[in-house]
């Protein structure tokens, strides 16, 4: 009983050491009239998920939090293991995980690293060429 405790109080904080460093997804600023706008990215895949309408504040660390809580962070899932901020297709809700940290365990139905909807079967993206790492396989297999 004491160790489950044990492990439960280490994962939390370390979660919480997580979000406290790394409070939005990637992002690119695009200046513009009266504000700036945002393009949020997937931490996995590097795809663009969403761009904000312009925000203006005083400093930048405020308009970027105003940005990513009112238009960012309902476009992304937080993995509970590595703290990326992840676009759905890139992420397993059954264990809150990203597919590179718990990969699923059939086969692939997108691509994480362009998006692309996989065919049944496919080891390669036919799109981007790279390989599909569902199923617990890593980068450094070969096909």
């Amino acid at each position: 009983m004491q160790k489950k405790w044990v492990y439960k109080f280490f994962r939390e904080e370390a979660r919480r050491m997580i979000n406290e460093k790394h409070k939005t997804a990637a992002y690119k600023i695009i200046p513009s009239q009266g504000g700036n706008r945002y393009s949020f990215f997937c931490e996995l895949s590097g795809m663009l998920v969403c761009t904000t309408g312009t925000y203006y504040a005083d400093d930048f660390e405020a308009g970027l939090s105003a940005a990513w809580e009112a238009e960012g962070k309902k476009n992304f899932n937080l993995c509970h293991l590595c703290g990326r901020w992840v676009d759905s297709i890139v992420y397993n809700p059954d264990i809150l995980m990203c597919v590179n940290c718990a990969p699923l365990e059939e086969g692939a139905k997108y691509c994480k690293h362009c998006g692309a909807k996989a065919k049944n079967g496919d080891i390669i993206c036919f799109v981007c060429g790279k390989k599909l790492l569902y199923g617990g396989a890593d980068e450094s297999d070969e096909i």
